[in-house]
Order: structure tokens, then sequence, then C-alpha cells
């Protein structure tokens, strides 16, 4: 099964690949994992470090957050030391949940 994130930079390969084709202000969808909860003032911590993006949700189950970035802004989430990584933000579906 491949990795993620191959080359280690925390961008998600297919997200990395997405953004290849944008410029460098379009929006992107993300989800953002952080290394401890993420609090409103710890999201806010992060945007006074990369600009201004738009948050979507912030989930409480994994230390993480769904936010509007713009492309340019991606490898600075990544590069923070509190984050984790940075992937797409996507609709996911279960594929057999009669289990």
């Amino acid at each position: 099964m491949p990795k993620p994130d191959a080359n280690g930079d925390g961008v998600f390969d297919d997200l990395a690949r997405d953004l290849d084709r944008k410029a460098p202000d379009e929006p992107v969808g993300v989800i953002v994992t952080l290394e401890a909860p993420a609090s409103s003032a710890r999201v806010r911590r992060i945007e006074r470090r990369v600009g201004s993006f738009s948050v979507r949700n912030r989930f409480r189950v994994v230390d993480a957050f769904a936010a509007r970035v713009k492309k340019r802004q991606v490898r600075e989430l990544a590069a923070r030391p509190e984050v984790a990584a940075v992937e797409s933000d996507g609709t996911v579906r279960a594929l057999d949940a009669s289990g």
C-alpha cells in the first residue's frame, strides 16, 4: 500500500499533485492534522503565522481542522511544528458498512 506522504514533507501526495495545477492564491480545501487538539486558540495561532484562512470545522475525535486556504499556504502549514500533516478535504464513503 502506498504511503500518503511518500517524501515526508507533511503534504499528502494527492494534494501535492493537485497543487501543481493551481495558481498561488487559488483556494484549496484541506484537512490539517495537528500534534495536539485543534482548539480555537491553537488554530488562531497557526492562522496568525501563515495568514488568514477560512476554518470550516474543528474536529474533536481527531486532532484536526478543515479549512479553505490559498495554495501558497499549504506548504507553510505543513512546515509548522504543531502540524502533523495536510491533506485534501474530500468526501469519504464507507465501502462496506454492513460489518
